[in-house]
Order: structure tokens, then C-alpha cells, then sequence
């Protein structure tokens, strides 16, 4: 019995020539060429982390300065309108009441 896999790594790490399989193609690469490219993209992928902005990510309790309106609607009032069976009995009413 047989397992088809989408990815086939070299199945001796010790031999000189590698057969790397990705889905329906593959890549006969000598083992020397093959783990120069891995340090070369290590070599990449660390200098990328290293240096990238921190200031372009944001936290996630970092909100934006929009202006707030007061709800005088209780908690009790929202689920009367906008629960998830008035949700089902009209939707667009539920939307509408929820915004």
C-alpha cells in the first residue's frame, strides 16, 4: 500500500545526488548546490527579520482615534433585537437594529 504525497524530500540525506519532489514536479539537484541554497535563503531570511519595520505592525490593542457615540440601549434591549433567533425570524431588521 502507498501514501501520494504533494511534497518528497531526499530519502538519503547522504547520497550526492537529491531528488526533491514538489506536487507534480520535481528537482534533481546535487547535495552541494542544495544546501548552498538552504544557507543562502537562511542568510536572507534572517537579515529580512532582522531588519524589517517594527513600526509598520501594531499591537492589538492599538485602536485607530474614532469618535465614540453613547449607546443608551441596554445589554437586555440589544438581545430583544438583535439575538440570534430574531437574527433568523429577519435579518435585515436585525442588521439594521444592530447598527
Amino acid at each position: 500500500m502507498g501514501v501520494k504525497r504533494c511534497f518528497g524530500l531526499p530519502e538519503d540525506p547522504n547520497s550526492l545526488i537529491w531528488h526533491i519532489r514538489l506536487g507534480k514536479c520535481a528537482i534533481v539537484i546535487s547535495r552541494l548546490y542544495a544546501i548552498m541554497i538552504l544557507i543562502i535563503f537562511s542568510i536572507f531570511a534572517a537579515f529580512y527579520v532582522y531588519t524589517r519595520p517594527f513600526s509598520i505592525h501594531h499591537s492589538f490593542f492599538d485602536r485607530p482615534n474614532i469618535e465614540s457615540r453613547i449607546i443608551d440601549s441596554s445589554w437586555s434591549e440589544y438581545l430583544e433585537s438583535c439575538s440570534g433567533e430574531k437574527i433568523i425570524e429577519n435579518q435585515v431588521h436585525a442588521l439594521h437594529e444592530f447598527a
